[in-house]
C-alpha cells in the first residue's frame, strides 16, 4: 500500500475574472467557481478519499466541501496562499505600473519574491513543505484531499520536484485543476498535473494569485 495525494486548486473567484490579486483576501467563489467545483466532485466521486485538508479560506474551504461532502475537513493555515501583502485588491494593471517588469517578472523572482507587508515565495514553501513532510508519518497509506490554492500549490511543486531544480517558470494550474502524487518509502512521484478534463467545454482561467 502507498499514499495518495490528491491536489485540487479551489473554483473561480469574482477576483480570478477580474485580474485582481487575492493573496489571503477571504474571496468567495462565484457562480463559475461553484459550478466548476460540482464538476470536480463529479470527476472525483468513488475516489474513496480517507481524509481531507483544506486552507481554511471560503474559496477553498467550499470546493473541498462540495467535492467530499461526507467527509470532515481539516482546515490548515499551511495551505492558505501567498500573502501578497499591499498588493491584495489591485488589479494586475495596477501591478504593472507598481512593479517594474511587471506581475509575471515578480513571480519569476526567485525565493526572495515579495511585496511590502507580504510573504516572500520563500515563507510560503517552507510552510508548504513542512506540510507535506508530516504526511507521510500521520497517514502510511490512503487517499488524500488536499485543497488549496495557485502560488501555495506552485511551492508545492517546488517540494515534489526538488528545491535544488530552477525552472524558468512554474507550471500552470488552473481552478479546481487536479494533480496527483503518490509516496513511496522516502519521496513522491508525479502522476499528474493540472487536470481539467473534467471541465472540457467550461470557462478556464490563467492562474490568479
Amino acid at each position: 500500500m502507498s499514499l495518495e495525494i490528491v491536489i485540487v486548486r479551489h473554483g473561480e473567484t469574482q477576483y480570478n475574472l477580474t485580474s485582481t490579486i487575492q493573496g489571503q483576501s477571504d474571496v468567495p467563489l462565484n457562480e463559475n467557481g461553484l459550478l466548476q467545483a460540482g464538476l470536480a466532485a463529479k470527476r472525483l466521486a468513488g475516489e474513496n478519499f480517507t481524509f481531507a485538508y483544506s486552507s481554511d479560506l471560503s474559496r477553498a474551504m467550499v470546493t473541498a466541501e462540495t467535492i467530499v461532502p461526507d467527509l470532515e475537513i481539516v482546515s490548515d493555515a499551511r495551505l492558505r496562499e501567498w500573502h501578497l501583502g499591499d498588493w491584495q485588491g489591485k488589479t494586475l494593471a495596477e501591478i504593472e505600473k507598481l512593479y517594474e517588469g511587471g506581475f509575471r517578472a515578480f513571480l519569476n523572482a526567485g525565493p526572495k519574491a515579495a511585496v511590502p507587508n507580504g510573504e516572500s515565495s520563500y515563507d510560503v514553501l517552507v510552510r508548504v513543505r513542512e506540510f507535506l513532510t508530516e504526511l507521510p508519518a500521520k497517514h502510511p497509506e490512503g487517499k488524500i484531499l488536499i485543497v488549496s490554492h495557485g502560488g501555495a500549490i506552485r511551492r508545492m511543486f517546488n517540494v515534489f520536484m526538488g528545491e535544488h531544480n530552477t525552472f524558468a517558470e512554474l507550471p500552470q494550474v488552473d481552478n479546481t485543476s487536479i494533480s496527483r502524487f503518490v509516496y513511496r518509502t522516502d519521496h513522491w512521484r508525479m502522476i499528474c498535473w493540472n487536470d481539467t478534463s473534467h471541465l472540457a467545454g467550461g470557462t478556464l482561467l490563467g492562474t490568479r494569485y
